[in-house]
């Protein structure tokens, strides 16, 4: 999606809560920091990744207020949910579209949120009128259709050495620190933004020389490699960019001045100086003060 679909989205959520759905606060908060997330991370038509204790302190809510909130919402058809592996992999999420695109059936957009409402604004779910507990909410997306794609290490690696010009080896060290970032949620196409961002800035510089794995994929920086992309006017540097100083034109190679003519009256202002100045030479030799 693109930034226009996501003020799409909004909208489409605002209008749901208006017009058919009933949410608690801390339901509404979680679902709003999801959908900003996925769009400050490219991610609002592919599955993303948020640890627990992010995403709760994103939402300002406990870890087991998230879990109940978040059990709600993918009741509601409102986000896919994989749980992921504890200690390996963060949890999943996927946001699901509410508005209509162009040929779009409405019955299409019905099957996304299957919401009817009571007079009482309980909300009342097609495939279940229950919540149930968290630890019991099975993995949506854990099927072999749906399951993440493994990560093809030999093309990526063949992909930064393109971008980059040097030959670093597809070993399992180097596997390793982009495993890790995976793990963290980013996801493959983070590695690949981060890839072209820290080349576009660095190549033909002098950090031309820290363009490897150990440094692109570093985990207290590779986030700012992912949403840092260099413009005109910057070099890209250290994970953030830095301003780039132009030199002035008289430092550029081959500058050569204006000559323009000199008036008399310059001349005689020049003439007036070199005299005063000559006579307080005089002055001074002279012993006068």
């Amino acid at each position: 999606m693109s930034i226009t679909n996501y003020f799409r989205q909004r909208e489409a959520f605002r209008q749901l809560l208006t017009d058919e759905l009933y949410l608690s606060m801390g339901q509404n908060l979680l679902y709003r920091e999801l959908l900003d997330y996925a769009n400050d991370h490219r991610t609002l038509d592919k599955q993303f990744r948020l640890k627990n204790s992010s995403l709760a302190s994103r939402a300002s809510q406990s870890e087991a207020a998230l879990k109940k909130n978040r059990n709600t919402l993918v009741q509601l058809g409102l986000i896919e949910f994989d749980k992921g592996i504890k200690d390996k992999r963060s949890p999943g999420y996927q946001i699901i579209k509410l508005y209509q695109e162009y040929g779009e059936s409405s019955r299409d957009r019905e099957k996304k949120v299957a919401v009817t409402v009571t007079p009482s604004v309980a909300p009342t779910v097609a495939h279940s009128t229950s919540l149930l507990p968290d630890k019991d909410l099975k993995d949506i997306n854990h099927s072999p259709a749906k399951a993440e794609p493994a990560v093809d290490y030999e093309k990526l690696f063949e992909y930064l050495n393109k971008r980059s010009g040097k030959h670093f080896r597809n070993t399992p060290t180097n596997q390793k620190l982009v495993k890790s970032r995976l793990d963290e949620g980013f996801t493959p196409q983070d590695i690949k933004d981060a890839i072209d961002h820290v080349c576009a800035g660095w190549l033909g510089t002098d950090m031309a020389r820290y363009i490897q794995p150990s440094t692109i994929f570093r985990a207290s920086k590779f986030e700012g490699y992912v949403n840092s992309v260099p413009g005109a006017g910057y070099n890209f540097s250290g994970g953030k960019p830095t301003r780039k100083e132009d030199n002035p034109e008289w430092m550029q190679p081959g500058y050569k001045p204006e000559s323009k003519p000199v008036t008399p009256e310059a001349k005689a202002t020049i003439n007036a100086g070199l005299d005063r100045l000559k006579a307080m030479r005089e002055e001074k030799a002279n012993g006068i003060s």
